[in-house]
């Protein structure tokens, strides 16, 4: 009979650049936010400029304001080629999935990333119908 493996022991190794780190967390978190692709592509950007605001803007506030703004919002409309109405659209189910809530990006979905450094996350991956039956 085989043994487990040791948790210590099972590490996946998932290649990727700066560039692609944002993209490649929203698919590893596919399962928990449950995002079409497009949706997820605007989910990916709006980390990505929530990133590059922080560098500027210290103040939680005032960076979710600005990122939220109609500026940005265009900004994000024209790089990937988004009607404003579909935007709206998309808006409204980052809300329902609770990837904006409050007015703000949830930070779940922010990892804390430090460029040339791995990123470590654990899964804990729940038979949830063993634990409806068990309760």
């Amino acid at each position: 009979m085989a043994s487990g493996v040791k948790i210590a022991d099972t590490a996946l190794r998932i290649p990727c650049t700066k560039d692609t780190f944002i993209r490649t967390w929203f698919n590893l978190l596919r399962p928990v936010h449950k995002l079409t692709q497009k949706e997820m592509e605007v989910a990916v950007c709006f980390v990505q400029h929530w990133y590059k605001l922080r560098n500027t803007v210290t103040d939680d506030k005032q960076l979710n304001q600005l990122l939220f703004s109609a500026q940005e919002k265009a900004e994000i409309c024209n790089e990937l080629g988004l009607s404003p109405q579909h935007m709206r659209k998309i808006m409204v189910k980052l809300r329902q999935h609770m990837i904006i809530v409050n007015g703000k990006l949830n930070y779940r979905y922010i990892p804390a990333y430090k460029e040339g450094t791995p990123y470590r996350l654990m899964f804990i991956i729940d038979d949830a119908e063993a634990t409806r039956t068990n309760h």
